[in-house]
């Protein structure tokens, strides 16, 4: 069988390398130097670094360290291209509890600082840290999540170390517990930078400092092609105005050649396209602005009051000033529209007219993820926009996209029905799909309507069986899906006035599970002729029990069903629940 392998081309070896855990991958390079050799840039691909207390002294903690800070030539200085860092504190103990009961008594317990072999731990590490990742010389790919625990020299030594790798081309980092602002300027050559940041802007402090230095990284970087920035205010209501893509670009000389960027992910940050940033957009693919924030426009105010009169206070100054480093969300579609920007990768959570009116200039979207409207827009308003874009806007993309995932806020006419079902259709190459499925549509389908919950309104619709027409649609059209995501509309105002939210759990859940036995039901009634099987179903997301069908061999194991029943095994569905 070992000779077998040792012909077999290296594409195959690695697939059934993939099949195997750790372990049985590292016993499988330890039989032969020739497997060995082979299978070496597969297991040594990425590295990783989480050292507390409680491993400190096994061979993932300081060995480790002291091995890579001191072998010149090891195996991960020569394949490793991932790099993954998380805790780097060897004196925090994450199950350390302050105090133990012995002996009837509540004893203190010492902590692994105050302890002979906490001192020799934290100054071994401060001995082979900065060479242990330096010696990582193919490096391409940084993720860096700073811990609570970390201390300021690590944090130094960390960035000093990044420095140093020339191959470094991706960088991830997450800087919540940063203790010092990070020198990111002094990054060279990088093509994609992720930060994340959960706490709220500021004009001041380390954070403050950081985005500066990732401004002077930005213009330093003239192969950049990917930028993912995700904040930590939640409303623009007391969002400081240094959470802007202006600020990304506040040292870009406008002399310099533009960014060709790619992709642009802005989370919780105001976006606005003028002079100083539109250039940079030219090649853009993929645009990610699903938490955006707009300039917050407080209502019902009193003119006098406005930033430059008399009672000026700092707060309207602050949303004056937020108009000048951000949009709305329609102002950005237009200027795309203007810059004839093609995008292939679309996240949005609010769709307006202006998305509409932006995806019918061109066809060729690939991934499309929105929600159906915000909170300030009606039921009516909602139903325009689903008829414009399943009516117009989707069919000019139907022959490219093969993602697509659509959530509905309310029961109308952004969920599955027979208004979309024929150009859901037509997107034949998708893999993906995601759609919400009206709860009102299903219990006109069934001869019981059950459960009655909240205030609906009659069911004024022809009888319409979405499951099997969903289920209809996917065997005979859409047979490259592979994931299939159905959701619940999150509309809880019908619900308004219950004392408790139960109400709306038993809903969701009633739905979920209702979608879930429909579709087995099908899979038995009508058998699938797809080459690949059904798709695997996701049911339920967030607020509701998920459940998740998957395709079956038995036909005992798929509920509410006859179990006597007989069809193909790629043909059945089960669901079970999804931890």
């Amino acid at each position: 069988m070992l000779s077998a392998l040792l012909f077999l081309p290296p594409e195959l070896l690695n697939i059934i390398a993939e099949a195997l855990d750790a372990a049985d991958v590292k016993r499988l390079r330890l039989s032969c130097k020739q497997l060995g050799a082979s299978l070496e840039a597969m297991v040594l691909h990425t590295i990783s670094f989480n050292i507390n207390a409680r491993n400190v002294c096994s061979e993932s903690g300081i060995p480790k360290l002291q091995y890579l800070a001191t072998k010149r030539y090891s195996g991960p200085s020569r394949m490793a291209k991932h790099l993954v860092i998380d805790c780097l504190a060897p004196e925090y103990d994450p199950n350390f509890e302050a105090e133990s009961y012995i002996n009837g008594e509540w004893v203190a317990n010492v902590p692994l600082k105050d302890q002979p072999q906490g001192v020799v731990a934290r100054k071994q590490m401060k001995l082979y840290l900065f060479y242990a990742l330096k010696s990582l010389k193919k490096i391409r790919s940084v993720s860096w999540k700073i811990n609570q625990y970390d201390e300021e020299w690590v944090q130094r030594a960390v960035m000093n170390a990044l420095e140093s790798l020339q191959s470094l081309r991706s960088v991830r980092i997450e800087l919540d517990w940063a203790r010092i602002p990070l020198p990111l300027h002094r990054l060279r050559n990088i093509h994609d930078i992720t930060i994340i940041d959960s706490k709220p802007s500021t004009d001041s402090g380390n954070a403050y400092e950081i985005y500066r230095n990732l401004g002077k990284m930005i213009s330093r970087s003239p192969r950049l092609i990917g930028i993912d920035i995700q904040r930590g205010d939640y409303d623009s209501a007391h969002a400081d105005i240094s959470a802007s893509l202006h600020q990304l670009f506040w040292c870009y000389p406008t002399s310099r050649v533009p960014l060709r960027l790619n992709r642009l992910v802005m989370g919780r940050m105001f976006v606005k396209l003028d002079r100083l940033t539109l250039p940079h957009f030219h090649h853009l693919k993929s645009l990610d602005l699903s938490h955006m924030l707009e300039p917050y426009h407080m209502p019902n105010i009193n003119p006098e009051y406005t930033y430059d009169g008399p009672f000026s206070s700092p707060c309207t100054q602050l949303h004056a000033s937020q108009n000048l480093v951000g949009s709305s969300i329609d102002d950005i579609w237009l200027a795309l529209t203007d810059l004839s920007v093609e995008l292939e990768v679309i996240k949005v959570r609010k769709v307006t007219m202006g998305l509409l009116s932006y995806l019918e200039t061109y066809c060729g979207v690939k991934k499309l993820h929105a929600l159906s409207s915000s909170s300030s827009t009606t039921p009516a308003e909602c139903d325009e926009l689903a008829s414009r874009f399943f009516g117009t806007s989707l069919g000019r993309h139907a022959q490219t996209i093969d993602a697509l995932d659509i959530e509905a806020v309310n029961d109308g006419l952004w969920c599955f029905g027979s208004h979309n079902m024929t150009v859901i259709a037509s997107c034949t190459n998708l893999l993906s799909l995601g759609i919400t499925m009206s709860s009102l549509l299903l219990k006109a389908s069934l001869c019981d309507a059950e459960p009655t919950l909240g205030s609906e309104p009659p069911l004024q619709v022809d009888k319409f069986d979405p499951i099997t027409s969903l289920y209809d649609t996917i065997s005979s059209h859409l047979v490259k899906l592979r994931t299939l995501k159905i959701s619940v509309p999150t509309n809880i105002d019908r619900f308004e006035g219950y004392w408790c939210g139960y109400s709306v759990s038993q809903h969701f859940s009633w739905v979920c599970d209702t979608v879930a036995e429909r579709l087995c039901v099908s899979s038995i009634n009508k058998p699938s002729s797809l080459p690949g099987g059904l798709p695997a179903v996701v049911i339920g997301e967030k607020s509701c029990k998920e459940k998740q069908l998957e395709p079956f061999p038995t036909a005992h194991s798929v509920i509410a069903v006859d179990a006597e029943a007989r069809t193909p095994p790629q043909t059945r569905l089960c669901y079970r629940e999804v931890c």
